[in-house]
């Protein structure tokens, strides 16, 4: 699947049900699909690949080839057009080098074997047009899904939360390559609006007693523990920081590693 926006989409083992892609990968939340299915949309079906090639005798048969290659930017396919091209533009060259009999007709060696290459350019590209025409006019469910509304209740909440944390992940990663941006953006101040959603992440180095209770929970005393202790030592370097020389307990310790952020300068 392509990069698509994380959310529920239609399971591309069971049409009947939706499943959550979190960004990167299928998740193993599932959730019944509400109404009836989806009725297919009208639109272009591709026959005209087939239609080209018959008509033309093979002549025109690489222009679906180049068609496609166009849609699909896929430089092989244009290669595979391009042969094609070559392969049907000889066979009519040869067939219109025959001599002809008395009615007109190519006749010899020459239109036998023009006659032969034509054939086999409408048999071999009306073959390989079947899977390219699905492609370009049919792609995938796994490929492209459609998206669908999201399920409420448990299914919902549980997409919520792994949305969250890859957001998260997401904020952290462009907070380590460029920390100029994640300040500009925002990243780990809830105080400040600016459009970009970190996840619900926090900068331990800005943050306030409050901040740490809300977004962190930590207990008022400990919040306080944990600025003092940034105070004393300038900023924190990492976020193990906060935890050890802040005196945050093992209870309150997994939830600050995973809201918790340092965005150093490199």
């Amino acid at each position: 699947m392509n990069a698509e926006r994380a959310g529920w989409y239609a399971d591309p083992h069971d049409q009947a049900q939706l499943r959550y892609w979190n960004g990167s990968a299928w998740t193993e939340h599932r959730s019944p699909k509400h109404g009836g299915p989806t009725p297919a949309q009208d639109g272009p079906t591709g026959r005209w690949y087939f239609v080209i090639t018959l008509a033309s005798l093979g002549l025109l048969a690489a222009v679906p080839f180049f068609h496609a290659a166009s849609r699909l930017d896929r430089p092989q396919t244009r290669k595979v057009g391009t042969a094609i091209a070559a392969v049907s533009i000889v066979g009519f060259v040869l067939i219109g080098l025959s001599p002809t009999d008395e009615a007109g007709d190519p006749t010899g060696w020459l239109s036998s074997l023009g006659a032969v290459l034509m054939m086999s350019v409408m048999l071999v590209a009306s073959l390989l047009l079947f899977g390219l025409r699905r492609e370009v006019y049919r792609p995938s469910s796994t490929a492209a899904p459609l998206p669908a509304t999201p399920p409420s209740g448990n299914q919902g909440a549980m997409a919520t939360v792994e949305q969250a944390r890859r957001r998260r992940d997401e904020a952290r990663k462009l907070a380590a390559t460029d920390p100029m941006m994640a300040r500009e953006l925002g990243i780990g101040r809830p105080d400040v609006e600016l459009g970009y959603d970190d996840g619900g992440l926090l900068d331990l180095n800005t943050a306030t007693p409050a901040q740490l209770s809300t977004v962190c929970g930590l207990p008022p005393a400990v919040a306080h523990e944990v600025v003092t202790a940034r105070s004393s030592l300038g900023r924190f370097l990492v976020v193990e920081d906060a935890i050890v020389y802040g005196q945050v307990g093992e209870e309150h310790a997994p939830t600050l590693r995973d809201r918790g952020l340092v965005i150093t300068d490199r």
